[in-house]
């Protein structure tokens, strides 16, 4: 069977047997994560740090733009949530700076991929 597609604007409509489908592709992003890291984090204690106290495993969001720097995080065990922080005015700073556009462009990232966003 013949499949069309027309694009509009960010929107592709694919027909498929007489019905129509809206999807917004990745170009709907207006930015994109310079980085994404899986990490894990575990806190060993006890006599040998043979009990393991603590276990983290999230997914770090790191996005930038015209100096400015955000952050989001996830946790794998609550992944319909994710938190994010800034902007700052670089990585590694605490020092926040007003980047409403990039705050905008971030937020509607991660509105698209996740349930519930946090700002921090």
């Amino acid at each position: 069977m013949e499949q069309r597609q027309a694009y509009c604007g960010r929107h592709a409509i694919e027909e498929r047997r007489g019905i129509s489908v809206g999807l917004v592709r990745d170009e709907a992003d207006l930015i994109q994560p310079v980085q994404i890291e899986h990490c894990i984090d575990e806190i060993w204690t006890g006599e040998n740090e043979d009990v393991l106290e603590q276990y983290y495993n999230y997914i770090d969001y790191h996005f930038e733009r015209d100096g400015a720097y955000m952050r989001a995080r996830t946790y794998l065990d609550e992944i319909k949530t994710v938190s994010v922080f800034g902007p700052f005015q670089q990585r590694g700073s605490i020092e926040k700076v007003r980047s409403p556009k990039l705050a905008a462009d971030v937020h509607r990232y991660l509105n698209r991929r996740y349930n519930k966003v946090q700002q921090r």
